[in-house]
């Protein structure tokens, strides 16, 4: 099983900041996600987010709030049917005008606005549905 850490980015008006994947990428390619990525051997999920916010962004990491807001387990089937286990995270950030080093920039939306999208990854919707309440 693959463990997965991913954070969840707000901003002050309560809209989420998501990645878009670049189109060429193995898994949800061209699609809204939340930042994150594998958790190394050896390492605790805080630290994985943390290393994975400082490769993909150029948001202060270590200033970061980052709050720990549960756990889920997702098969893949498009990836074989491979399951994979997500650590969530929450952090606020002041503006989605931050540098992304991985996919092709960051997009914010509105809970009512990213929940209808085809292009929301279904791991960004589990945990926007069931880890925050929202419908």
């Amino acid at each position: 099983m693959t463990e997965i850490v991913i954070a969840l980015l707000s901003l002050p008006d309560g809209r989420l900041v998501f990645q878009r994947r670049d189109d060429n990428t193995k898994i949800s390619p061209g699609k809204l996600a939340l930042f994150g990525g594998h958790i190394e051997r050896g390492e605790q999920p805080e630290e994985a987010i943390r290393r994975e916010l400082g490769e993909e962004t150029s948001l202060d990491v270590p200033r970061l709030d980052l709050m720990f807001a549960g756990d889920y387990k997702i098969v893949h089937t498009d990836l074989d049917s491979e399951e994979s286990h997500y650590y969530l995270y929450k952090a606020v950030v002041e503006n989605a005008d931050f540098a992304v080093y991985e996919g092709s920039g960051a997009e914010a939306y509105s809970t009512d606005e990213a929940l209808p999208r085809s292009d929301l990854t279904n791991s960004a919707r589990y945990a926007i549905v069931n880890l925050l309440g929202e419908k």
